[in-house]
């Protein structure tokens, strides 16, 4: 999922982030968090999800709001299934989905052009959630093995969730917080994700590495993100 590239705002309009402020406000009460998010000063962009079935969007957001609007008492990511708007042009319901990282809407799917959706239409008798640590958890284990059992404390494997960029796929092993993280690749290397400025910085070429630097002393995960966070932007 990519969440990470700022830029100037582009390809979401006011009507658009008005549209799916219409679909949250249709959704049940836990879910009023959202709605705040909705407006064109945290989302800046959309592009399309290249990794993703087709019709999928994720979001450009503007990171020095994700503190805001970041909320920690919710699953980590997890998608909103089964939200139903009615196809004008088609004249069937089409599905929603909205997809929520870290408290933060941060995209969504339907199959045709959201301009289509009537927002006065809009069902949700069979709303629900679905969730992926489990699916990912089991995912990322197969990647590192048992290799960082000794400094797992350090780490957050059991809330690793994967991030889907074009540089490939990531599995998160350490929030470094405010949208940064320490991830590995499908092949098990390692890298620091900061995204402002944008930035996947290869730090080891394997988990045995990276394991190596920690019990040396010669990789500290604090130093390498406060280091990180003292560059200009």
């Amino acid at each position: 999922m990519n969440i990470f590239n700022f830029a100037k705002r582009k390809n979401i309009s006011d009507r658009e982030i008005k549209f799916l402020r219409s679909i949250v406000d249709k959704l049940p009460v836990k879910y009023s968090y959202l709605r705040g998010q909705l407006n064109t000063d945290f989302i800046l962009g959309k592009e399309k999800n290249q990794l993703a079935q087709k019709g999928t969007y994720n979001f450009t957001l503007n990171s020095k709001l994700e503190a805001k609007y970041c909320n920690k008492e919710v699953p980590n990511y997890f998608l909103i299934k089964d939200i139903y708007v009615w196809n004008k042009k088609r004249s069937n319901y089409d599905e929603v989905d909205l997809q929520v990282l870290e408290g933060m809407l941060v995209g969504y799917y339907t199959p045709h052009d959201w301009k289509e959706l009537d927002s006065t239409r809009i069902v949700i008798d069979k709303v629900h959630e679905k969730h992926f640590q489990d699916e990912e958890k089991n995912e990322l284990q197969n990647i590192i093995q048992n290799h960082l059992k000794d400094i797992e404390s350090q780490l957050d494997l059991h809330d690793t969730f994967k991030i889907e960029i074009p540089e490939g796929e990531f599995y998160v092993i350490k929030n470094l917080g405010d949208g940064n993280y320490l991830a590995v690749d499908t092949y098990g290397k390692v890298y620091g994700m900061i995204h402002d400025p944008y930035e996947i910085d290869k730090l080891f070429e394997s988990i045995a590495d990276f394991k190596a630097g920690i019990v040396s002393g010669l990789f500290d995960i604090k130093k390498y993100y406060d280091r990180k966070m003292s560059k200009p932007s």
